[in-house]
């Protein structure tokens, strides 16, 4: 079965050679990530392909149940994210994170993605969940394992597409009991926050209530949020980013040439 076979193959960050974690963590921004956090929400590296690797685990009985494969590739200093699902997208309905989740926790932050997640839980200690297709749908079969929470920040990203998803999901999820956190310069997505030494915590307590007034209408968006309605890969989706600790690994090993 081809996902006993990745998972089986895959390594623990904290099992390879320093030199090739520290390569692995620049490529996904996470140097910031330890170990520990890593291996407590189950996160491997595929080393064939250079991609981490996300469990989904059924949270009844702890069964996987599929994989999710993060690549990078590399392009000069560009970083194009790729990811992979198995069984299969239309199949993959994993809320990540919730194995380490606690029965009786009443708090939780949702990200649109894995990492995002883990930044937040190192940060904070907070329970989260990232959602299996980011910001893309909330999968109505998923909605009973969020019923326990009574108080839910949807922190999904730091553009336009990410802050209409979190008023989108805070109708699905019930409003009353979701907060939202506002996309800006000021208030990035999570591993971007903690990769620029963010406070994650004071970012949380300044989410608004879903139902306040200010987050009805586009209009009430900061200029720089609209902005990047210029931008086509942005509102397209296109996940493209630079980072110059990965820039001096690559030029180091002359990968970047």
């Amino acid at each position: 079965m081809e996902i006993s076979r990745i998972w089986n193959k895959a390594v623990w960050l904290h099992d390879l050679e320093d030199e090739d974690a520290q390569l692995i963590k620049a490529m996904f921004n996470i140097s910031k990530i330890t170990n520990t956090t890593l291996k407590k929400f189950g996160v491997k590296c595929f080393q064939p392909t250079k991609s981490l690797v996300f469990p989904w685990y059924n949270p009844r009985d702890l069964a996987m149940k599929g994989l999710k494969l993060l690549s990078a590739v590399c392009q000069a200093d560009v970083v194009n994210y790729v990811e992979t699902v198995y069984p299969g997208p239309s199949h993959y309905h994993n809320l990540f994170g919730i194995t380490v989740m606690g029965k009786k926790d009443t708090e939780v932050v949702i990200t649109s993605q894995e990492l995002d997640s883990l930044a937040v839980h190192q940060a904070t200690g907070v329970t989260t969940v990232s959602l299996p297709r980011g910001i893309n749908c909330l999968p109505p079969v998923l909605l009973p394992y969020l019923e326990q929470f009574k108080r839910i920040t949807l922190w999904l990203g730091d553009d336009l597409r990410a802050w209409e998803a979190s008023k989108l999901f805070s109708r699905k999820l019930s409003i009353k009991r979701c907060s939202l956190i506002r996309p800006g310069d000021k208030q990035p997505s999570p591993l971007k926050a903690l990769a620029l030494g963010f406070n994650l915590n004071k970012l949380l307590k300044a989410s608004l209530p879903a139902s306040h007034k200010s987050i009805i209408s586009f209009r009430q968006l900061r200029s720089d949020v609209f902005s990047q309605l210029e931008n086509i890969e942005q509102v397209a989706g296109v996940k493209w980013a630079r980072f110059p600790e990965l820039n001096k690994l690559l030029k180091a090993t002359g990968m970047g040439n």
